[in-house]
């Protein structure tokens, strides 16, 4: 284990970059600005450059030195030749991908390489976390959401269709019971018109009298058919029943007058 462990471990925390030598100035900008990149994406990274070819075996314990969180947090070492990396959740296979995919860039120039392993890195860890809500996704987790929501439309739909049948059934006793009220004056007005025809005159003023009010009694007819819910209401079934009397006053004036012929 390097003697100055801890001491790299404290710079690394500090600074997300230790360099021993490998990197011009401008190198460390770049790689600075990607790890400043993946941070603002809640993402943290620390860039380890040991000495030229130095083993990085033993450098791996900055993980623990450093006590990183395995989700979040990113350790990445390079010697010049070769590099490692642990973190962001990802498996050993991802992670040797992701630098297999970088080394290209590598050989332009070390910062070029290390920025373009971040940049591969960081894919990886967001397209491995988009992974869990895609799945939920999946034909399993649809077909799961459909049938739910198959069971709830069916459901809506039986109680739409009770809900509908119940109106109308209920409409339908409300305009029966206006119905017979109707009727009812119907009759009493077909007596009046059978009556007048045995008066010597046949009734005219009688007939005239009682078409008007035939014409009344109609035009609530058709106000009980457009709102049948409504067609039990007893203010209308009121002027039904007045509407009657009258008619069956006629009646009575006619059955005197034919009685005092």
């Amino acid at each position: 284990m390097p003697a100055d462990l801890n001491a790299s471990a404290a710079a690394l925390r500090e600074s997300h970059l230790v360099d021993h030598g490998l990197l011009k100035p401008g190198g460390a900008a770049e790689v600075l600005a990607a790890i400043e990149r993946w941070r603002g994406r809640g993402l943290r990274a620390y860039v380890f450059i040991s000495e030229r070819n130095e083993d990085l075996a033993s450098w791996r314990d900055l993980w623990s030195a450093m006590s990183l969180d395995p989700q979040k947090d990113l350790l990445l070492l390079f010697n010049g030749l070769r590099w490692d990396a642990r973190g962001w959740g990802l498996g050993e296979a991802r992670v040797k991908l992701a630098l297999q995919t970088a080394e290209p860039a590598l050989r332009s120039y070390y910062a070029r390489g290390l920025v373009t392993a971040l940049d591969e890195l960081g894919l990886a860890a967001t397209a491995s976390r988009a992974e869990p809500a895609s799945q939920s996704r999946e034909p399993g987790g649809g077909l799961r959401f459909g049938v739910l929501a198959g069971i709830l439309l069916a459901i809506s739909a039986a109680l739409l269709g009770w809900v509908l049948r119940r109106r109308k059934a209920i409409a339908g006793r409300r305009y029966a019971e206006f119905e017979n009220a109707r009727l009812s004056a119907e009759q009493t007005y077909a007596d009046v018109m059978l009556a007048a025809e045995a008066l010597p005159d046949l009734g005219t003023g009688e007939k005239r009298r009682a078409s008007e009010l035939k014409g009344r009694l109609d035009r609530l007819g058709r106000e009980a058919a457009a709102r049948p819910m409504a067609a039990n209401d007893p203010i209308l079934l009121g002027k039904v029943q007045q509407l009657e009397n009258e008619i069956a006053v006629l009646h009575s004036v006619i059955l005197q007058r034919t009685k005092g012929n």
